[in-house]
């Protein structure tokens, strides 16, 4: 059922209440951001309710369509009420990295298990983002003001550490929600290029943990290439959002399938055609770099080439971080199930389908696809970082 106005409540048990959030005219999906938003809030303003009890209410045209009473204490918020009559209350889990570096095989892996739910892009840290930038979510401007006209302002985005504590906050709500679906023992979001909210998600919410996964920035940017061409081949100039131009999309379609060529000339590389896939790589690194050094123990990186070369292995250290138990034939049924054979639908690794998401799972693709002058200029712009996470460049 649509409403015509959403709004936000906060009550001290015992005392008055107070409208934090207007969200107008709301799309599918908001209700349950409300809770989160005012939650996030109460956070961002314990004095008001240090040591409080208080309810969270979500009024949907007038009728409450949800509640939860919630205790805060020490800067902390304790929900009172029960969440669930679930044996297991889910240990919540983000597994993320660039665009076509494995982000994918690593959510078959774990969805294999029936211990575990990983939800596909569910884009949970996004939500708040989106709506703030949209316009959605709006914050009083009159909390105080002696004529009780309400007043409302859009959130101001560039305040990034408020906007991120609402997504934690939306984060948590969502884990709460997709928790009840099953007696799991995790559940996990698996959405590309969350690095930046690394930090922020680990600071306040302490029961998460984190999966990155990397992978060589030039089979990054092979990888990506392609997808964006198969993209490209399906939506034509319809195509939004893609990174490279419409010119270069079309050379690559028209080429694809052969075994070996020039993604492009070397003036597509020197006047920046491939800068912003080379950004957004250096970038999310920087940001796992930074959230690993502050979290040690709750942020686990994963090359995608020791994924491939040492499956076993790399999977029983996934599962001893994750906290789940790995036996021997459980490991096999998940290599058999997720192999490149079985995902790409029989070929083997290195045998490519250019049409395919996965395409070839080969490392070091980018050997056949670039010149020389090409590794050296995108290794001067991805360089320094790669060679933290151990790689190094083949000519």
């Amino acid at each position: 059922m649509a409403h015509d106005h959403i709004s936000l409540h906060l009550r001290c048990l015992g005392g008055s209440g107070f409208e934090f959030f207007n969200l107008p005219n709301p799309r599918n999906g908001h209700n349950n951001l409300g809770c989160a938003c005012i939650e996030a809030l109460v956070l961002l303003k314990p004095d008001y309710f240090e040591d409080a009890d208080f309810e969270l209410s979500l009024i949907c045209g007038g009728v409450v369509s949800a509640s939860a009473e919630f205790s805060l204490s020490n800067g902390e918020i304790y929900r009172k009420t029960s969440v669930s009559t679930r044996r297991n209350v889910p240990r919540p889990l983000l597994l993320s990295g660039t665009q076509k570096s494995g982000t994918t095989w690593l959510e078959a892996i774990i969805n294999h298990d029936n211990r575990a739910l990983v939800i596909h892009e569910a884009n949970f840290l996004n939500l708040a983002d989106t709506l703030a930038i949209e316009g959605y979510l709006s914050e009083r401007d009159d909390f105080f003001s002696e004529d009780n006209y309400v007043k409302w302002k859009p959130i101001d985005v560039s305040r990034k550490d408020y906007i991120h504590l609402i997504q934690v906050g939306v984060l948590k709500q969502m884990f709460d929600i997709f928790g009840r679906m099953g007696d799991y023992e995790l559940i996990a979001d698996r959405t590309p290029h969350y690095s930046d909210r690394y930090i922020s998600a680990l600071k306040y919410f302490p029961e998460l943990k984190i999966v990155h996964i990397v992978r060589h920035p030039l089979d990054v940017l092979v990888s990506w290439t392609f997808h964006e061409a198969n993209a490209y081949v399906g939506m034509g100039d319809r195509l939004k959002g893609n990174l490279l131009s419409r010119q270069l999309l079309k050379r690559i379609v028209e080429k694809r399938h052969s075994d070996s060529f020039l993604l492009g000339s070397d003036d597509d590389f020197f006047y920046g055609e491939f800068d912003g896939l080379l950004k957004d790589w250096t970038d999310d690194q920087m940001h796992a770099l930074r959230a690993k050094e502050a979290y040690p123990e709750r942020l686990k990186v994963i090359r995608y080439e020791d994924l491939t070369e040492n499956f076993d292995d790399e999977v029983s250290k996934l599962y001893a971080f994750l906290g789940l138990s790995l036996d021997v034939n459980r490991l096999r049924a998940i290599g058999d199930a997720t192999s490149f054979t079985a995902m790409s639908g029989g070929r083997t690794r290195g045998v490519k389908d250019a049409s395919s998401f996965f395409r070839s799972g080969q490392v070091e693709d980018y050997l056949k696809h670039l010149s020389y002058a090409q590794m050296e200029f995108c290794w001067a712009l991805t360089g320094r970082v790669a060679e933290q996470f151990g790689y190094s460049l083949r000519k």
